[in-house]
């Protein structure tokens, strides 16, 4: 009898609507997630026959994007197969791209959702699931994830089994200074004001156990500058939560960070001064920071010191300069994009690219940042870092001496992580 073809595994993205069910496949499995009112998901192994129960940990929920006009594709050299093994081409019509395979899926998915209910969780970008689950159980609490974000995601978070379970506690005759004490923060009005300058993009679950201690700190010095600022975003949170900062942040500084839209998503301006701090004590051991007034002045104390730092002589016997790095998350493509894979080549691509890239050795260590060179079509230096969906995006891109990257350049490597990144 002859065996039976084994069909290809196609990876993408699609929505059945018969079913109204999200459907991911990548090279390991298939995920089916449904919709409201059902929030139910599964999952199941290639080559195995069961079915398992799934919480989808990426970001269901997504703004509708608004179709740009398409931009001439770069071309990129043609692989012998694709990351995932599957001997795909992705150079051939066959039809839309992950991305917009991605797109249209999440689109349709979020359809089926009451759009007060999607409009509520859309911006946030981590922990979807159970904040579904407990608007689904609890309707009153949507009405807290339109006022007070924070305090919405915190609860729903701390009670994700009884969310996913239908056994959250009842609110009635709750106030939120009750429930702000019920989390760990002081059960005040001023906890409540606090909580609600938090933006939505903002809410990430990992961090909240030390914020709750700035909080219960009454006379810190973080929560006066939380107190002062007209709105909270990541990038304000993460420079207050390093105490490495302290010496150099100011009340005036932390104003333009939490002005600044791309702070929600990422805080760059906490990176740039970590790398200032790392620098300088290298450079100028013992000597007190130098407080920064704005982001102005950031950036020409990043060059200044930056210089002095690259005129050390890091080739040291001392094993802190020769740090094991961990595999990096994603392979390259060779004369393309190359993954860096010890301290030495690291320290060698910042005296190439003249940047101060080898700063960045302790976030590889710790698997915050890894670096990539790029050959092609510009010599530039590229950092990726984990996506609040569980992937990886672009950090920074820069050409020699911390210059932009051209559109061309940025447009090529986003490709690269398409084909190489599904949720």
């Amino acid at each position: 009898m002859a065996e039976r073809r084994q069909e290809p595994i196609v990876p993408g993205y699609r929505f059945n609507r018969g079913k109204e069910q999200l459907v991911i496949v990548d090279e390991s499995r298939v995920r089916l997630v449904r919709g409201w009112p059902q929030l139910d998901a599964v999952q199941k192994i290639h080559g195995m026959a069961r079915w398992q129960d799934l919480q989808p940990n990426f970001q269901l929920i997504r703004p509708i994007e608004k179709i740009p006009k398409p931009k001439p594709r770069v071309a990129l050299p043609k692989p012998p197969q694709l990351e995932f093994g599957f001997g795909l081409d992705e150079s051939q019509d066959s039809g839309p791209g992950l991305a917009e395979q991605q797109r249209q899926a999440f689109d349709a998915f979020r359809r089926t959702f009451p759009a007060d209910v999607a409009a509520a969780v859309e911006t946030f970008r981590t922990n979807q699931w159970p904040l579904l689950h407990a608007l689904r159980q609890r309707p009153e609490l949507l009405d807290i994830a339109r006022t007070n974000p924070a305090l919405f995601y915190l609860f729903a978070c701390k009670h994700w089994h009884a969310a996913m379970h239908g056994q959250l506690p009842t609110l009635k005759g709750v106030n939120q200074a009750m429930l702000a004490g019920h989390l760990g923060f002081p059960a005040s009005k001023g906890t409540v004001r606090l909580l609600g300058k938090v933006a939505a993009e903002s809410v990430c679950a990992g961090e909240w156990a030390d914020v709750r201690q700035l909080f219960l700190r009454e006379e810190g010095a973080a929560l006066k500058h939380l107190r002062h600022l007209p709105a909270i975003n990541l990038g304000v949170l993460w420079i207050l939560l390093d105490t490495r900062l302290e010496g150099w942040i100011t009340a005036t500084l932390l104003e333009e960070v939490a002005a600044l839209n791309e702070e929600k998503y990422r805080a760059r301006t906490a990176e740039r001064l970590e790398d200032v701090a790392t620098m300088w004590d290298v450079v100028h051991p013992g000597r007190p920071p130098r407080q920064i007034q704005s982001l102005e002045r950031l950036d020409a104390q990043h060059d200044e010191v930056s210089c002095e730092y690259l005129a050390i002589d890091a080739e040291s016997n001392d094993p802190a300069y020769h740090p094991t790095f961990p595999d990096p998350p994603l392979r390259g493509i060779p004369g393309r994009i190359e993954p860096i894979r010890s301290a030495d080549e690291l320290r060698e691509e910042g005296r190439t690219q003249d940047n101060c890239v080898s700063s960045y050795a302790g976030r590889v260590v710790e698997r915050r940042t890894f670096i990539y060179r790029v050959l092609s079509p510009e010599r530039s230096t590229l950092s990726v870092v984990p996506d609040p969906s569980g992937g990886w995006q672009i950090g920074e891109l820069e050409v020699s001496g911390n210059r932009d990257a051209a559109p061309a350049t940025v447009q090529s490597v986003e490709q690269w992580l398409a084909g190489r990144v599904l949720l």
